[in-house]
């Protein structure tokens, strides 16, 4: 039997376009599409059409998180496993920020 997830929540796709640089060895364009999808474990199941096909992720993190830290080791594992990524697809941006100003 086969199971239907229905995934109705706001997520944000930035796609961008460039010509490759003639040092990369590769010719024509270079599509990028950048997906933010929360990071919320509520949509977990709708991870599997974004992780399709994905070439590298990026996973931002906000290190005043309480828990950001640990949740950052479980999405690795979560998607790693899922894409079958290498670690050197994978990149970590954290966000730091003064929020006494």
């Amino acid at each position: 039997s086969s199971q239907v997830v229905l995934c109705f929540f706001c997520c944000r796709i930035i796609e961008y376009e460039k010509n490759a640089p003639a040092s990369a060895g590769i010719f024509g364009k270079v599509n990028i599409e950048f997906w933010d999808v929360s990071g919320d474990w509520r949509y977990e199941k709708c991870w599997g059409p974004i992780q399709k096909g994905a070439h590298g992720i990026i996973f931002v993190l906000d290190p005043a998180s309480p828990h950001g830290e640990d949740q950052l080791v479980q999405f690795q594992r979560t998607f790693q496993q899922a894409t079958g990524l290498s670690t050197q697809q994978l990149f970590l941006y954290a966000i730091i920020t003064n929020k006494a100003a």
